[in-house]
């Protein structure tokens, strides 16, 4: 795994995977939505994501047009910092507060002004795979069906992920991608998220979690990172 996968998955560490399996990365897949995941590539090679996460019960995905280059819509991603996303880092407090009230801790808050790229991952998300300036793909495991304590796994490879089967569980995988696109035109940066419950106990206790919070907030939170980072991607083609 390269230098630049090792800065991103700090970027993603306690932060966005928190965003992404509790305040919500699945959305309502619309018709547009809906044609990117048939096409099932990134920039016309297969995606990694199906090695990583073939079968799940969850899913969701969020789209936006960037006109910058693949290198310097990747750069902005592993530079994004919570000052770019305020509502972001208020909604991952507001989730975790009941937990903390209550003994059971949360992730923790990377400082604001620094790029989470700088943050040192506590072991939670790990890189497992990449495609440079095409695909990234992080991914995680605990008990996200879980209000008050998740219980992240601390992985050491991607072969630790692929191979946990813990029946309590659920695994996450993360991927950003560049689904289609030139320079011109510009490219579009797709966020997509699967969840696997490993038992049918599992799937039951996600279930309600998902309907219940995870769907609402969801389109909220992958808009505020993919405006965030098509932001700071139009920032450095003036430098």
């Amino acid at each position: 795994m390269g230098r630049s996968a090792t800065r991103i998955v700090r970027l993603v560490g306690p932060a966005a995977l928190a965003a992404a399996a509790a305040a919500g990365a699945y959305v309502v897949v619309r018709a547009r939505q809906r044609e990117l995941a048939a096409t099932g590539s990134a920039l016309g090679q297969a995606l990694l994501l199906e090695e990583v996460l073939p079968r799940y019960q969850f899913r969701g995905v969020a789209s936006t047009v960037i006109r910058a280059t693949p290198a310097q819509i990747f750069r902005a991603l592993e530079e994004v910092t919570l000052a770019d996303m305020p509502l972001a880092d208020a909604l991952i407090k507001i989730r975790y507060l009941p937990g903390r009230l209550l003994g059971h801790g949360g992730p923790e808050s990377a400082p604001r002004y620094r790029p989470l790229s700088e943050e040192v991952s506590k072991g939670y998300t790990i890189p497992l795979a990449q495609a440079p300036q095409r695909e990234l793909v992080l991914g995680g495991v605990g008990q996200f069906h879980s209000m008050l304590d998740q219980k992240p796994v601390r992985l050491k490879s991607p072969e630790e992920f692929l191979a946990f089967s813990d029946p309590i569980h659920e695994k996450l995988a993360m991927s950003w991608y560049l689904a289609e696109g030139d320079e011109p035109t510009g490219y579009r940066l797709v966020m997509e998220v699967r969840t696997q419950a490993l038992s049918e106990k599992a799937r039951g206790l996600f279930l309600p979690y998902w309907w219940l919070l995870i769907r609402w907030g969801s389109e909220i939170m992958s808009r505020i990172l993919l405006s965030a980072v098509k932001r700071l991607s139009l920032i450095h083609i003036s430098e």
